[in-house]
């Protein structure tokens, strides 16, 4: 299994996974452009991408969904309400390489791709884990609210990609206007560096190995203090990995 998160944040997402011989994309944040340019810093190619996952119909998420339909012979996975409002919002989709989600499970192969709900103020959010020969990456982005059904699909995860918003005190201290700070900090906006830290001690065990931390705030965040705020939970063994607007590395997780 492999992961490189080719960006995350306001200004554009995108992952890349490869598990059981599969090339996957989380999102297309970016330009077309954008997208080809970020994964040949990883030595990979928009040609050789065999699927692609959308978490939501936000534009730092699915900039580039209608292009890609057009000009790729990509199945693109999305939930049929996020489908909607992105026709709306892009439209010229063309919806033969459009695969609605109309069940949990997807299987590429033999590798299965699950979905579940995740509360955000977008039309529909889900989240993501990617299981393979044991090995199990949960993906989950822009959430307002850790619910039971998060804590239950991101249970006994070797790798976990998760949200990590904003600092609190940088928040309210912050120059944000207090409605978009109540939506922030609300049940289906981000959530806090606090929140993620605590969520991910309690669910870590054993096969827990590597965490990636997603959508750190610009404006309401440092890579030090979201790092620092779970480095004191989370048990040393675990690798901490702090993202942002520049490609990550491709990590190659060896069992």
């Amino acid at each position: 299994m492999k992961l490189a998160v080719l960006g995350s944040g306001s200004k554009g997402n995108c992952s890349y996974i490869e598990i059981g011989g599969k090339k996957i994309l989380v999102d297309v944040g970016y330009s077309v452009k954008k997208i080809r340019e970020k994964l040949s810093t990883i030595d990979q190619n928009l040609e050789d991408i065999d699927a692609i996952f959308i978490t939501h119909d936000h534009g730092d998420h699915m900039k580039s969904v209608s292009t890609l339909s057009r000009r790729q012979n990509i199945p693109i996975y999305i939930h049929k309400e996020s489908l909607r409002q992105i026709q709306r919002k892009l439209g010229n989709v063309n919806t033969d390489n459009i695969v609605v989600l109309e069940d949990r499970k997807v299987f590429l192969d033999n590798v299965l791709v699950e979905n579940f709900d995740v509360m955000h103020d977008s039309k529909h959010n889900l989240g993501y884990t990617f299981n393979y020969q044991n090995e199990k990456l949960s993906y989950v982005t822009d959430i307002g609210k850790i619910t039971n059904i998060v804590r239950q699909n991101c249970m006994d995860s070797d790798y976990i990609a998760f949200e990590s918003n904003y600092d609190l005190g940088m928040l309210l201290n912050g120059r944000y206007s207090w409605d978009l700070k109540n939506r922030v900090k609300s049940n289906v906006g981000h959530i806090s560096n606090d929140e993620a830290s605590t969520f991910l001690e309690n669910i870590s065990n054993n096969r827990l190995k590597e965490i990636f931390l997603l959508h750190l705030s610009e404006e309401n965040n440092t890579p030090n203090i979201a790092y620092k705020t779970l480095e004191e939970k989370i048990d040393k063994r675990i690798k901490i990995n702090i993202t942002g607007q520049v490609a990550t590395k491709l990590f190659d997780f060896k069992k």
